[in-house]
């Protein structure tokens, strides 16, 4: 078959333009405007909602962490037993709070329904919550997390 013979299978090109957006002569004025935005459109990117949703990616990456190393320690050694063990209750169980806590902060959840455990778990690392959120692109001062502990909610717009 020759290079000007066409295949019966595949017909030749019509002439319907099918040419890609970006060419400037496209015929089809409908084609540009309905397969790209225009040009200095803005996109609104809530940061609290990307906050939120880092946060309980976090906070259910840890968790899966915690029971990995818990199914983990009946099948390790002794020894290795007490080094699992206390890295899930002295390194994890820290980190799922200060998550928990900052999850509970951006979504306006007051303090006392957040920790509704009675057991004294030790005091509310407020840093520790101020660098997390910084770290999920939410900026809060040490200050406002203090006043949220103790006087309840707050509203973020």
């Amino acid at each position: 078959m020759s290079a000007t013979e066409h295949n019966p299978v595949f017909p030749p090109p019509t002439s319907i333009d099918i040419r890609p957006y970006s060419w400037p002569d496209n015929p089809n004025p409908k084609w540009r405007t309905t397969t790209r935005p225009k040009k200095n459109r803005t996109f609104p990117h809530d940061v609290k909602v990307a906050t939120i949703h880092r946060l309980r990616i976090n906070l259910k990456s840890l968790a899966a962490e915690s029971r990995f190393i818990r199914q983990e320690i009946s099948r390790a050694g002794f020894a290795y037993q007490y080094e699992l063990h206390h890295h899930r209750v002295y390194v994890l169980r820290p980190q799922i709070r200060i998550t928990h806590l900052a999850l509970a902060f951006v979504r306006g959840v007051r303090y006392k329904s957040a920790e509704l455990s009675n057991i004294h778990v030790g005091d509310v690392p407020y840093n520790k919550i101020v660098d997390k959120l910084k770290r999920c692109g939410f900026s809060v001062t040490p200050s406002e997390i203090i006043d949220w502990t103790r006087r309840g909610s707050i509203f973020l717009t």
